[in-house]
């Protein structure tokens, strides 16, 4: 049996019971970055059995710039468009995304923050907390949009893209963000270190540090080459290391792992 292991936390019932269980019926792993690897099967015996590192894929086709058309309704908003997509959820850190902003607002004239995401019935309470948050901070360019039926649309509207999740395995919106050649500010979290290139094809703060991300945002905002060279970088990169072809060599690679392991 090959597992697929994308998780980076750190419950220790959960992972004494994997690889409990793990050793007994596992014949191989793929996981979702080196983080993955480090918190589930380092320092353990699994770490004999074959394993091989596989990223959440992206379809550079349909994420493709150069024949997507922008979101009409984010492509509205006047100024600069500083974009999140993530479910409505405490692991997004939509919190770091408002204090981030509120920050901005300071020195920074002209910007617009957009967060997409769907709200589960069971975070309804979560959601008026982040309404909450926004309205206490007296945050006026702050827009709740709701789900998002086409992200590479959403993405092409906006002129930047932050993600602040405070604990993800193998981000798909920042891959995705990414490939569609924008300049990304996100949380190091998972293995978004692998692939974001502190100041070359994005940039990368600590969980929380909202000063930080600020002034990212900040120096983006005042630099249109700067967005454009960091976005063209960013779409390299995925173009190279996270396409749905690459995944696909990297499946079969390791099945043949597993049929020739003994």
């Amino acid at each position: 049996m090959l597992w697929h292991l994308n998780d980076t936390g750190d419950i220790r019932p959960i992972k004494k019971l994997f690889q409990m269980v793990a050793s007994r019926c596992a014949a191989g792993f793929i996981v979702a970055g080196q983080r993955v690897l480090e918190n589930y099967l380092l320092v353990t015996r699994l770490s004999n059995l074959p394993s091989i590192e596989i990223h959440a894929p992206v379809d550079m086709e349909r994420f493709d710039p150069d024949v997507v058309q922008p979101d009409p309704k984010i492509a509205a908003f006047d100024g600069l468009k500083i974009l999140n997509v993530a479910n409505i959820n405490p692991t997004k850190g939509h919190e770091h995304f408002i204090a981030m902003a509120s920050l901005a607002n300071k020195s920074e004239k002209g910007l617009n923050f957009i967060i997409g995401g769907q709200v589960m019935d069971s975070q309804r309470k979560y959601f008026h907390g982040i309404e909450s948050m926004i309205a206490d901070k007296e945050i006026n360019n702050i827009t709740l949009i709701g789900s998002v039926d086409d992200v590479p649309a959403a993405l092409k509207a906006a002129d930047i893209f932050v993600f602040t999740s405070v604990s993800e395995a193998s981000p798909t919106s920042v891959w995705e963000a990414m490939a569609m050649g924008k300049p990304v500010v996100t949380t190091d979290v998972g293995s978004v270190s692998q692939y974001v290139k502190d100041g070359v094809n994005g940039y990368i703060v600590g969980v929380w540090d909202s000063r930080a991300m600020a002034d990212r945002v900040i120096t983006l905002a005042k630099d249109p080459e700067l967005r454009h060279e960091m976005g063209s970088r960013a779409r390299a990169t995925a173009s190279e290391y996270l396409s749905l072809d690459r995944a696909a060599r990297l499946h079969l690679e390791m099945y043949g792992k597993i049929i020739s392991y003994k």
